[in-house]
């Protein structure tokens, strides 16, 4: 047989109780020939058994170990044959046997209150399986072999089985989740905040000792029963057992429970009756709440392991979300430059040509829709919405929700027009990507809804001296309108109002939720006027502050130089065109390294930097940019990229860019944010 250090720590652990148990030390009594209030060897035998219950060897040394102990200190104790004590050890192997029998049907010898099922069969098990040892006992005891007097019978029977019941909630659940395969989290967990566990500690130790000696020292009464003060443990106890999960559970019901015993048995408190202790009560008020103490912990250790695989999945989802994302936004962006430089390169080309390529860069532009919508709307649930105001041109973003939407509303036989107020050459402060968010969203609807007829976006800036200047946009359709029982739902995710069978809306559902996320996160309202046959009006009014148009700046001046840094060849061609059409002189490279090394060897106004690169990512090329002495190290750098999650962009900004912009990238979006970086507005709140 082969032992290992943890199966030597077992067989000792039950040689110490029986020989603690028997000189009173572990398991006090009332009388010194009567049952112990609670039995602690049976506990600790039975979980040994149970993590050992494929090796039947170890399990005969560990009973082996009992009936030897036993034996030597009953003898020691009594000075009575050790057969007796040997004899009582058999019964209480028996016992033990049954519990770790019952419990490894459940878990195996790996078995732990992982769900409460465990807690139930563990329970179950240790109130029935004493049974088995109290009969063997007692009829030992009328054979004349047992030194254990059943005085009292059939109340001594019950105090038996109780007091090993009692240890099974208490010291035995100690021990199962001390040895689980968790126990090492739990531990980390309560060493995280020592000061918490000693609050914990202290209220169940405190709760415990006056509900014992609070009548007699607070009402002068003894010997008389206040459930009312005993009823003062349960709230430290489900403290713990929320807090700390079963293990908790089972060592603050252990430590509620040893105050009572020792005054009782000291004879104080209200179980102390004189010469007929009320020790039945005592054992069952125990029980019941270590038993109640213990599911409740394993309760809320379920609730917190489910919590936490939601929490994993929504982090994978998330992270799923950001890599696919990453995977269509690089190839859309190069179809949408691709497309916006062409369309630049033939502004003189036949109309067939312009109306096919305005349909290339309309549908290109659909499609980064979905994909935006599907990513924002996971992010943002997860991280809320993140809000960067910046100073920008007011009509910017009506006009590119004109540029994009007006061709596929000409394709459906619909015009699209634009009525302004305030908006020429007014400049605002707002997060432009946002209001571009919610634009497109509602044009989306829109275009999507309206089969004849028009579509016109009212636009109108109040900006008032005497009060916070606001944006107000409508946006009607004459299309066939919603129901009254479905607007309320109009702004929940994946729903959509099917306004013609044989014409299923498309899309995912997501861009009216997302709108009213966004429009909310800025501080805004958006509501819904419609009726069947009358098309339907989408309003929203945004707070925003008022800029100062800036000065001619530095891009497009001839002589002025950008980097560069970008992995993906089809995007490193598009931004490059991009940035010459704004008059850089451009010079790429692929990696953040060789980003790093151009940036300390040159001097630019401007650096593009994507962020997944390999070798050095952008970010840490971004900081260590920053870290540069001198005008190098405080080159404007524009973030494009497209792990553009929620949340995202304010951490690159943390990292030094000065702007983050979101691929697919069209020329007006990237020329804007040039603008912002290379000569800022000045602001007005």
């Amino acid at each position: 047989m082969q032992l290992t250090r943890n199966d030597v720590i077992w067989a000792a652990a039950i040689a110490a109780s029986w020989v603690l148990a028997s000189f009173d030390l572990l398991s006090p009594r009332m009388a010194p020939d009567n049952v112990a209030l609670v039995w602690f060897p049976n506990a600790v035998l039975a979980v040994a058994m149970l993590r050992r219950i494929h090796r039947r060897d170890l399990v005969a040394l560990f009973c082996g170990t009992a009936l030897v102990a036993a034996g030597v200190a009953g003898w020691l104790r009594t000075g009575e044959s050790a057969l007796g004590w040997s004899v009582l050890a058999i019964g209480n192997c028996i016992e033990a046997g049954l519990l770790a029998w019952a419990a490894s049907r459940v878990g195996g010898a790996q078995f732990t209150f992982d769900r409460p099922r465990a807690a139930v069969v563990w329970m179950t098990a240790a109130l029935t399986a004493p049974l088995g040892s109290m009969i063997f006992a007692f009829i030992a005891a009328r054979a004349g072999f047992g030194p254990v007097v059943f005085a009292n019978f059939p109340e001594s029977a019950f105090n038996w089985m109780l007091g090993d019941a009692a240890a099974h909630f208490t010291l035995g659940a100690l021990l199962v989740s001390a040895t689980d395969g968790e126990r090492a989290q739990r531990w980390a967990r309560a060493r995280a905040r020592p000061a918490l566990a000693g609050v914990v500690l202290a209220a169940v130790l405190s709760s415990s000792v006056f509900a014992f000696v609070g009548p007699e020292f607070w009402n002068g009464e003894s010997g008389v029963v206040h459930p009312g003060y005993l009823a003062l443990v349960a709230p430290a106890l489900m403290w713990a057992a929320f807090v700390y999960g079963p293990s908790g559970a089972a060592a603050c019901s252990l430590l509620a429970l040893a105050p009572g015993a020792a005054l009782t048995v000291a004879g104080i408190g209200p179980f102390a009756q004189g010469d007929r202790p009320l020790v039945l009560d005592l054992q069952v008020m125990c029980v019941a709440m270590a038993g109640a103490t213990l599911l409740v912990g394993v309760l809320s250790a379920t609730l917190r392991a489910a919590r936490d695989r939601a929490q994993d999945a929504d982090r994978a989802k998330t992270l799923f979300l950001s890599r696919i994302g990453h995977e269509l936004r690089t190839p859309l962006n190069g179809v949408i430059g691709a497309a916006d430089l062409l369309a630049h390169d033939l502004e003189d080309a036949p109309a067939a040509q312009q109306d096919r390529l305005d349909l290339v860069r309309s549908s290109a532009r659909t499609l980064a829709a979905v994909v935006e919508d599907l990513v924002e709307f996971a992010a943002m649930h997860r991280e809320g919405v993140s809000v960067r105001p910046v100073p920008f041109e007011a009509r910017r973003p009506f006009d590119d929700a004109l540029a994009i939407f007006a061709p596929r509303a000409q394709w459906n036989g619909v015009a699209l027009r634009l009525e302004a107020r305030g908006l020429e050459n007014a400049w605002i402060v707002s997060d432009p990507a946002r209001l571009r968010q919610i634009l497109f969203a509602l044009a989306a609807n829109a275009v999507e809804a309206t089969t004849k007829g028009e579509i016109i976006i009212e636009a109108t800036l109040d900006a008032k001296a005497e009060a916070p200047a606001s944006l107000h946009v409508v946006v009607r359709d004459t299309g066939p309108g919603i129901p009254p029982e479905k607007q309320a739902d109009i702004f929940a995710p994946f729903r959509q109002t099917e306004t013609d069978a044989n014409r299923p809306s498309p899309g995912l559902g997501l861009g009216l939720a997302v709108a009213k996320e966004t429009t909310e996160a800025l501080g805004g309202t958006i509501t819904v006027e419609s009726a069947p046959g009358e098309g339907a009006a989408f309003s929203f009014s945004i707070p925003v502050g008022v800029a100062a148009a800036p000065a001619a700046g530095k891009a497009g001046a001839g002589n002025a130089h950008a980097l560069l840094a970008e992995d993906n060849p089809t995007s490193r061609i598009v931004l490059s065109a991009m940035l010459t059409s704004l008059g850089f002189d451009v010079m790429s490279v692929e990696t953040g390294v060789e980003a790093l090394a151009a940036a300390s060897r040159n001097d630019f106004e401007l650096i593009v930097m994507d962020i997944q690169m390999p070798v050095m990512d952008g970010e840490e090329a971004t900081q260590r940019i920053r870290a540069l002495d001198g005008p190098r190290g405080r080159t404007p750098i524009v973030v494009v990229t497209a792990h553009a999650l929620s949340g995202d962009d304010r951490r690159f900004i943390a990292n030094g860019a000065n702007e983050v912009v979101a691929k697919p990238i069209d020329l007006r979006q990237l020329a804007e944010a040039v603008s912002r970086v290379v000569t800022q507005p000045e602001a007005n709140a």
